[in-house]
């Protein structure tokens, strides 16, 4: 059986409290002993050996004192499966020593942070893959960088048996989650402001919601377990994806986790996200920072329950279909058996 290490950028996640069920994230390495691969979780050190370990997740993953490890306390693994660019800086860097392959899981676009983007520039051309989540990012890599071989689609993983839908019937509510800088909210505050709906909002991003609006907003701001941010999803009944523009999947753990959860999305047609949705079939696509056509959707599945439903059950089947844990774990076989 061949063995693949695969680099965290963070450090394994602990429920809130004891007993609580958590998404299981390393899923697919059952999947891909069955096709032969014996997969290892391999999570930044801690300090004192990653002098970086409380720092953020670009300089944590560096942590040579783990690729060296890797090199010669697991000389039996064939490869390295890295999760973004900083974790396969020092393995590419050993790999004449050791032979290891280098795999990267590209997800973040052309990055104006300097140090990234300097990282990028080295890593990228040099790894023996590049895998993506999605076919934006792969085309995006294949026009921006001469790469040793064609990025490889191998798409994203959701635990799609913790996120799963109950069947009981979804309340009187609305829901949009998020706190990354790919979400417009602004845009979602003018759009459901004259609605008579109730919307839950879970982020701690600022939102200004006039006070004369009619849509009532419930703002969630704490931290939720995964359990509560599953039965939000599974209560809700569609939910709302308002994104700026962005190559990288910004929102799309969120847009996947509703079509996991059989829900319908109106969302914003952000270019790193929007191959996921079959537009009035999944959900409702709508043109960037387009308020009034957002609202149009909104109303449209508000007042249409049976549709709502309906595109949730399809959204769930292509869900199954194309962005399962199974899916991805034979996907990525296939990249790793070559």
């Amino acid at each position: 059986m061949r063995k693949v290490l695969f680099f965290y950028e963070g450090f394994e996640e602990q429920p809130a409290s004891e007993g609580e069920p958590v998404p299981d994230r390393d899923g697919f390495f059952r999947d891909l002993a069955g096709a032969g691969i014996a997969a290892e979780r391999v999570s930044p050190f801690r300090r004192p050996w990653n002098p970086f370990a409380r720092g953020h997740p670009f300089w944590r993953s560096l942590d040579p004192a783990r690729a060296f490890w890797a090199a010669f306390s697991r000389r039996d693994a064939t490869a390295i499966v890295s999760y973004g660019e900083s974790g396969a800086l020092v393995p590419l860097l050993l790999r004449p020593f050791t032979g290891k392959k280098v795999f990267v899981i590209h997800d973040v676009d052309h990055a104006n942070w300097r140090p990234r983007k300097y990282l990028q520039a080295f890593v990228i051309p040099r790894a023996d893959r590049m895998l993506t989540a999605t076919r934006a990012q792969q085309n995006y890599l294949s026009r921006l960088y001469t790469l040793r071989s064609p990025p490889c689609l191998v798409g994203p993983r959701i635990d799609d048996s913790f996120f799963s839908p109950s069947g009981a019937p979804p309340e009187d509510y609305v829901l949009a989650v998020g706190n990354d800088a790919a979400r417009d909210f602004g845009m979602l505050a003018e759009a459901v402001a004259p609605l008579d709906l109730s919307l839950r909002l879970l982020t701690r991003r600022p939102v200004d919601i006039p006070p004369e609006a009619r849509c009532r907003v419930e703002r969630i701001t704490r931290h939720v377990s995964f359990t509560e941010l599953r039965d939000l999803y599974d209560q809700a009944r569609f939910v709302l994806l308002p994104l700026k523009e962005r190559m990288s999947p910004g929102g799309m753990t969120s847009l996947l986790e509703a079509m996991a959860m059989g829900k319908a999305v109106v969302m914003t047609s952000s270019s790193g996200v929007v191959e996921f949705v079959e537009d009035g079939v999944t959900g409702i696509v709508v043109p960037l920072g387009d308020a009034a056509a957002f609202r149009a959707a909104v109303e449209r599945l508000w007042g249409d329950p049976a549709l709502a439903e309906a595109m949730g059950r399809a959204a769930r089947r292509r869900f199954e279909a194309e962005c399962s844990t199974a899916r991805f774990a034979q996907r990525l076989a296939a990249v790793l058996a070559e």
